[in-house]
């Protein structure tokens, strides 16, 4: 039988986005990709409670992006499956010279239940395949920048 690995090393180097967060959405790691799309430190949001780590932006006050990765939560806990968000747009708020600004930012998340944990897989879009049509996005874009 081989030793198991050490899988953090995966874990921090992932291309892509993973945020993982207690039963209670504590915030208790971020691999680096998801560090550099939130512009944060992973001692700026481990221990938070995620909705406090990324907060809805007060200049836009009838989003329902919040409630939207809420349902999606729910969803995955109460259906101990994964779920899908579909596109959506959630700013982040990001630390500038002149204060906190939030930054739009599209994002598609797959929250996936684990024994104890819950995990989140963010995708976000690059500027290059936005659209100026409502969200989810239209199934020609979403195809092009999957199939890319």
């Amino acid at each position: 039988m081989y030793p198991l690995p050490d899988h953090s090393l995966l874990f921090r180097s992932s291309p892509y986005p993973y945020l993982v967060m207690a039963i209670d959405l504590t915030i208790i790691d971020a691999n680096d990709a998801c560090l550099r799309s939130v512009q944060r430190t992973r001692e700026e949001i481990v221990g938070l409670h995620v909705f406090e780590a990324f907060p809805p932006n007060p200049s836009d006050p009838d989003s329902t992006n919040i409630r939207e990765v809420k349902a999606s939560l729910e969803t995955a806990i109460a259906t101990r499956k994964p779920h899908t968000t579909p596109f959506l747009r959630y700013s982040v708020p990001v630390e500038t010279a002149a204060g906190v600004k939030f930054v739009e930012r599209f994002w598609n998340a797959v929250h996936n239940p684990g024994p104890a944990r819950r995990w989140q897989r963010c995708v976000r879009l690059p500027e290059r395949h936005r659209c100026n049509g409502p969200l989810p996005l239209r199934p020609q874009i979403a195809k092009r920048i999957f199939t890319a």
